[in-house]
């Protein structure tokens, strides 16, 4: 399906007139499930496993730079058994979902709890995602109130 600019910045300024999240992710410890936008499951996680200890941790410490070895003294408290990498694909996270919510590197990961416009205006040219995440926000069952 081709995007026209003029719907793109259409759907640029619907989006992006409030500064309210876009996207987010949501974590009950009571099921251990991984949710997009209070809908979609992403994954679900085993109890007191090390992606359970790990995203908790993640979860509980969003916009920081978090090192493996605070992850290892602090989440786990033993040595990690996958990669940063390995570990953010366990959560569900590929793709554009991937680069929205987590920096990674090999020593180092960052998850961000909540996306705004600001953190994706640098992946404009991903309009048909853009579009599909303007639709559920449409839908009143998954617009979120911000305070």
């Amino acid at each position: 399906m081709a995007h026209s600019k003029g719907a793109f910045a259409q759907l640029k300024y619907d989006l992006f007139v409030e500064e309210a999240p876009i996207a987010w992710i949501e974590y009950s410890q009571f099921n251990r499930t991984i949710l997009l936008n209070d809908g979609k499951p992403l994954a679900q996680l085993h109890f007191a496993a090390q992606n359970d200890l790990v995203f908790t941790y993640l979860y509980n410490n969003p916009n920081r730079i978090i090192t493996l070895k605070e992850l290892e003294a602090e989440a786990t408290r033993e040595p990690l058994h996958k990669t940063l990498h390995e570990f953010v694909r366990a959560f569900g996270f590929t793709g554009f979902y991937r680069r929205m919510f987590f920096d990674v590197s090999k020593q180092a990961i960052l998850f961000r709890k909540e996306v705004y416009p600001d953190d994706i205006r640098p992946y404009e040219s991903l309009a048909p995602f853009l579009s599909s995440i303007a639709r559920l926000m449409a839908t009143p069952q998954h617009r979120r109130n911000v305070v």
